[in-house]
């Protein structure tokens, strides 16, 4: 909805300081909820998120203590939140989008999301509870996601590890973790190596087509351990290997259509293709709305039933590995035992295949990192039948009166000239507007000094306090 019909009556804008413990805890969910929604993708602050009124009203703001409307038309005003209107694609209805307008202000916490909770098999387990022994060295390359998983897996791994419904792949923060980035991961603080397959998606499609319709070109070509890219720029007349790898990716994830038959002269394996694309693949969950993707769940989870072969042989062997769709990450020590163990697997698999070995980034061994998550920050707590549910942790021992920690913390920040680019404040959280930052702090620990769940607040101004002193130190 537009700004302006968000409100009948604009209520007076609030100082930070005056938002209630509830408002507190809704925006830190807002926040945490758009933080989850991107971590695969990169996490992008612009994202909307949408919660059902009455899940807000049963958490967050109860009637009659705590009017919904009006504690979220406080925040709108505070310029804390903006609502959006989005249609349902499903059902036609307008969904209500929140987003949070100033996230470095709000504390990422898992407790306030849903519990997540899956039962998976024995060997998704132990997958999942390698994810515990995984570091990185100091000073290595990482991003906001993977930091976040790194101080939170011991509060909640389940929300770190997924299996998807299209077509069981797992993901997990390895998953999305920088191509480049990945050559630095540590098991037991150990160096790793990688395993993976070179064009598994045209293997995979070569073997169901042989066993689909039989001899055909494109089977005969992997088969022989032909570039296929360079096969089908050949095949389709194209001018460069490029051209033939996109053609390829169109035959996996475009609708069925007559241009590639005629690109590759009716071949019989188009033929077939473009008809599995129009058909119902009663395995595919979206089939029934979209036939062209039949292609691309077949070959995803064709590649899952080949992977799950060899994490079991790897499992069996004892030996710690990551998986990434069709590659592993193991112990540069485990090496040789698991291209073993994958090459047994593939061979029973494929006529022909290239297994590639990724060196790690760091040639010698670094010790054991335990990397001790912190949990997150404690966020106020709503009063009353709004209290979400969350799994309680122990709040630090403060004393009850702040007046000294805010009068030197004033004193500090007004004696000294503030940074006007951006302060990385831990691994997760990058102050954007500093001064907005000090004022919406001071002001909220002001208004509610002593009171336990707002220590957040103070010691992160502590925390930008030593992160200006070592830097006026360091270029002073």
């Amino acid at each position: 909805m537009n700004k302006d019909n968000r409100t009948s009556a604009k209520p007076k804008a609030l100082q930070a300081g005056a938002l209630t413990i509830n408002q507190h805890g809704f925006m830190a969910y807002v926040r945490t909820l758009q933080f989850m929604k991107t971590r695969l993708k990169g996490i992008d602050d612009g994202e909307v998120v949408h919660i059902d009124q009455k899940e807000i009203e049963q958490r967050f703001f109860v009637w009659p203590k705590n009017p919904r409307k009006q504690a979220l038309e406080e925040l709108i005003a505070a310029d804390e939140l903006e609502i959006s209107e989005q249609m349902n694609p499903i059902s036609g209805r307008i969904m209500l989008m929140y987003r949070a307008i100033n996230p470095d202000k709000w504390p990422l916490d898992l407790r306030l999301l849903k519990p997540k909770k899956v039962n998976y098999g024995p060997q998704t387990k132990l997958m999942q509870g390698h994810l515990m022994r995984v570091s990185l060295p100091p000073g290595a390359p990482s991003t906001p996601y993977f930091d976040f998983f790194l101080q939170n897996r011991n509060f909640g791994l389940d929300y770190f590890f997924t299996v998807d419904a299209f077509a069981s792949r797992v993901h997990t923060p390895i998953t999305n973790f920088h191509r480049t980035h990945r050559t630095n991961l540590l098991i037991d603080g150990q160096t790793t190596i990688g395993l993976d397959v070179t064009t598994m998606q045209p293997l995979l499609l070569g073997m169901i087509l042989h066993q689909r319709i039989g001899a055909n070109d494109f089977s005969n070509w992997i088969e022989s351990g032909e570039d296929i890219y360079i096969k089908l720029q050949q095949a389709a007349g194209l001018e460069t290997r490029d051209q033939g790898k996109k053609r390829f990716f169109e035959i996996i994830f475009a609708r069925a259509n007559n241009s590639l038959a005629e690109m590759f002269g009716a071949a019989d394996w188009i033929t077939w293709i473009n008809a599995y694309k129009r058909n119902h693949e009663p395995g595919n969950p979206h089939s029934k709305a979209k036939p062209y993707s039949n292609l691309s769940w077949l070959l995803q989870s064709t590649e899952v039933q080949t992977m799950r072969k060899v994490w079991q042989s790897l499992n069996e062997s004892g030996i710690p590995f990551l998986s990434v769709h069709d590659e592993i990450i193991c112990k540069q020590q485990n090496r040789h035992q698991a291209e073993s163990l994958f090459r047994r697997v593939l061979d029973d698999e494929f006529t022909f295949y290239k297994l590639n070995v990724k060196e790690a980034t760091h040639a010698t061994e670094t010790p054991l990192q335990c990397n001790i998550p912190q949990h997150p920050e404690t966020m106020p707590q709503a009063t009353g039948e709004a209290k979400p549910e969350r799994i309680a942790h122990p709040i630090k021992e403060q004393p009850d009166d702040w007046s000294k920690d805010i009068i030197e913390l004033e004193t500090y920040y007004k004696s000294i000239e503030l940074p006007t680019q951006p302060i990385k404040l831990n691994q997760c959280t990058t102050i954007m507007d500093i001064n907005l930052f000090i004022d919406g702090h001071l002001s909220t620990i002001k208004a509610n000094n002593g009171k336990p769940h707002f220590l957040p607040y103070l010691d992160r101004l502590k925390e930008v306090k030593q992160i200006l002193t070592d830097t006026l130190l360091t270029t002073g």
